[in-house]
């Protein structure tokens, strides 16, 4: 174990005290992170308090469930508190429980992350106790806006005393899958599940990657290809005053003959039905530009700081999800997602690729669907077809209409817009963030 980790952790610990919650990556996360790094934990102690009503997604039960799915170990010890908050019952029961001489715990890793705040007030009060008795306990709890963990330890007069821990926490070996597990979801379908883009040295293959930065170098530069690109979008039957639908695609291919090998090399494929229409190809363009953009910037990021080469660890597409309390089948089908990128903190974010017109109410449910899936840690952003300068632009006619709309139904939902333009900058913004890293 490092020099900075004896100075906050102990190398054993005889119990792990985790709170049960609805996003469990909380609880897993720190665990496995001590454990790589050399950290023994003994027994694994759930606190939880007594559901009520009748939502299975909001059913304690089920959460330990979710985690005891991706855990190795088995969690041996329940600790249940009724659902009506008292300080003294709180603190009663755990301090029996913990003091039981089935657990004999002498050193406890408190992991409050997960509490409502009167169970760790409760736990506060516990290890306040304790320290009077002469334990060592160690309090942790992961600040999700930052990636730091915050360390409570005995202090003067036997209060904690709270510190930052020095590195961010992560840990490797973590997948999309397990992320969406650990919050009550499972991935399924015939999508591409199975493929983690990051491992991939190209998106498609390198002569079809070539041909999406052409694509993507005309759409930005000429205002006449994105106008064709958009309209193919479009219904024969609205009246515009140009090619729509199958014939704008026509006449993109007649104009531009990369366009036609792109769609040959993407979309003619067998059992591809969906992706095959028409209709659909602009999105999917727009979703496997938004891929390349996304490997690109972070090829570019680990360049600069060999640090972060295991910071992001599976890049996803089309993921279709379902809370995992439904039977598997189409009419259960929760949301799916065109993107998702996965840090090793456990933090997901989520790309939505709006070639068209999205409704508020679906604005609403997307955002809520991140939050379910990714908790504190969620992260929607919606790319836009249109330029970052056209996106403000209020005065437009009935042929952007829908895109408009979609952008201020993700603005009523708090979802940040993107243009096609600032994919680079916004994508470099965003992992700055991320990773608490400038890159220059």
């Amino acid at each position: 174990m490092s020099e900075d980790l004896k100075n906050i952790f102990k190398e054993k610990y005889d119990a792990y005290v985790i709170c049960s919650t609805l996003n469990q990556i909380v609880n897993y996360i720190p665990l496995k992170m001590l454990q790589d790094k050399g950290v023994k934990i003994g027994k694994i102690i759930n606190i939880k308090v007594e559901s009520s009503g009748n939502r299975k997604q909001f059913n304690s039960d089920n959460w330990d469930e979710n985690l005891k799915s991706i855990l190795e170990e088995d969690i041996q010890y329940c600790i249940k508190l009724p659902r009506k908050f008292d300080l003294d019952i709180y603190e009663d029961r755990i301090q029996r429980q913990i003091e039981n001489k089935k657990i004999n715990a002498n050193t406890i890793l408190w992991n409050i992350t997960g509490g409502q705040r009167s169970t760790v007030v409760a736990i506060q009060e516990v290890v306040r106790k304790r320290y009077e008795a002469e334990k060592e306990d160690v309090i942790i709890y992961l600040e999700g806006n930052t990636n730091d963990v915050i360390v409570g330890k005995r202090g003067s007069g036997n209060e904690i005393r709270y510190i930052k821990y020095d590195g961010k926490y992560g840990i490797g070996g973590l997948t999309i899958e397990k992320a969406m597990k650990l919050a009550g979801f499972d991935l399924y379908g015939t999508g591409n599940t199975g493929i983690n883009y990051l491992d991939k040295e190209y998106v498609i293959d390198k002569e079809t990657d070539k041909l999406l930065d052409m694509f993507y170098d005309n759409y930005v530069k000429s205002q006449r290809f994105r106008i064709d690109m958009i309209a193919t979008n479009k219904k024969n039957k609205e009246n515009y005053e140009i090619e729509v639908g199958d014939k704008a695609w026509e006449k993109i291919i007649k104009e531009y003959k990369f366009m036609e090998n792109l769609k040959e090399k993407i979309f003619k494929k067998k059992g591809k039905e969906e992706e095959n229409k028409n209709q659909y190809k602009f999105g999917y363009l727009l979703e496997f530009i938004t891929i390349k953009k996304i490997k690109e910037i972070i090829n570019k990021k680990i360049k600069k700081d060999d640090k972060l080469k295991d910071y992001f660890i599976d890049l996803k597409h089309s993921l279709k999800i379902k809370n995992n309390y439904d039977g598997v089948n189409k009419k259960n089908q929760f949301c799916e997602f065109d993107i998702a990128l996965l840090t090793r903190a456990g933090q997901l974010i989520f790309f939505e690729c709006k070639s068209g017109g999205m409704t508020g109410e679906v604005a609403k449910a997307r955002h809520y669907t991140s939050y379910a899936v990714g908790g504190v840690y969620e992260t929607p952003i919606v790319i836009t077809p249109l330029l970052s300068g056209e996106i403000n632009n209020g005065k437009h006619d009935n042929f952007y209409d829908d895109i408009y709309s979609a952008i201020r139904a993700a603005k009523k939902s708090n979802i940040d817009v993107w243009g096609i333009d600032e994919l680079e900058t916004k994508l470099e913004e965003l992992f700055e963030d991320v990773t608490g890293k400038e890159m220059k």
